[in-house]
């Protein structure tokens, strides 16, 4: 058994002061997949305290180490600057550069990178302006948000990771499968998020006059025939609110499946690289009965959106205080 694999076992059996004195052990000695385990450790903060900078240095570690496992990683970290620290952008891009010459997904992000108006350090250059399609509830749409070809990429690099898409269960706050909603998704927590659907987030972030910390985690969204996500709303019960949906649509055609808010009768379809975004919450941050909405059932072909709830303050990336180490 690997030095990693008992260093591991011995983690999932509370065994927490033996399992990093091995995988220190194997990165004096050299060994790029201990560091990556625990970077891994340090990020999640399950088994030890979470700390983002030190996982981000052992992430490097373990490349340097010429474990490519942590290239992906690594490079959403110098994107994204979570945790509080500084950005890289320059250096996350070199990494898809030379990521590039290996893989197609990123040959095409980096292609597309280079066509985004951005500044040097990723930011959005381009100003989307808000289009008003109802004030009750709060809906806007901003036309050409993504390319044609950003949308295909979306769809591409999505295929391979869907699922049936879950919702949080009203009382537990887990994610759970219900009937209400029968599309399957994607989803591209912060580990997954390579520069080319950073860059696209913080330009969501921009259009919704939002932080990009506030953002979850992107969710792409495959709706096929007699498929829907029944009435609800993105609000949850309590805590750091959702305040607000953006939904971007990938695909346009496809018969049915309209975002419905029956509040107004509102119906909307917008065609490919269009976006709404819309208030889930009152002026007191309560959730707005108004916005209760329906994806309405297919009647043929496959509807793809890009999904992004954000919060009302950003998400809490410290982790558990209680955990050893």
């Amino acid at each position: 058994m690997e030095l990693h694999q008992r260093a591991s076992e011995l983690g999932n059996r509370g065994q927490i002061s033996e399992a990093m004195a091995l995988l220190q052990r194997g990165i004096d000695e050299g060994e790029g997949e201990a560091a990556f385990v625990l970077a891994n450790w340090r990020f999640e903060g399950r088994l030890i305290r979470r700390d983002i900078a030190e996982a981000r240095r052992l992430f490097r570690l373990s490349y340097d180490l010429q474990f490519t496992e942590a290239e992906g990683p690594l490079m959403a970290l110098l994107a994204s600057g979570a945790g509080g620290l500084p950005r890289d952008w320059t250096a996350a891009v070199s990494l898809l550069e030379k990521r590039a010459c290996q893989d197609e997904r990123s040959s095409e992000q980096l292609k597309l990178i280079t066509k985004m108006e951005m500044n040097s350090e990723g930011e959005p250059l381009t100003i989307f302006m808000p289009n008003f399609i109802s004030s009750d509830p709060l809906i806007v749409k901003f036309e050409n948000f993504l390319s044609n070809e950003e949308c295909d990429e979306l769809i591409a690099m999505s295929a391979s990771s869907l699922a049936p898409s879950l919702v949080v269960h009203p009382q537990t706050g887990e994610l759970v499968y219900d009937k209400i909603r029968t599309s399957s998704a994607a989803a591209f927590p912060l580990l997954h998020e390579r520069p080319f659907l950073h860059a696209i987030n913080r330009r969501i972030a921009d259009a919704s006059r939002s932080q990009w910390e506030q953002g979850e985690p992107t969710q792409i969204l495959h709706y096929t025939t007699d498929q829907e996500y029944k009435l609800h709303s993105d609000a949850l019960p309590g805590g750091n609110q959702r305040i607000q949906t953006f939904l971007v649509y990938l695909t346009d055609d496809f018969g049915g499946g309209e975002t419905y808010f029956p509040h107004g009768d509102h119906r909307i379809r917008l065609p490919k690289g269009h976006a709404i975004c819309f208030s889930n919450v009152s002026n007191d941050m309560r959730p707005a009965k108004n916005a209760i909405h329906a994806g309405l059932p297919i009647t043929h072909g496959e509807k793809i959106v890009l999904s992004k709830w954000i919060r009302e303050q950003v998400l809490d990336l410290t982790g558990p205080p209680d955990k050893p180490f």
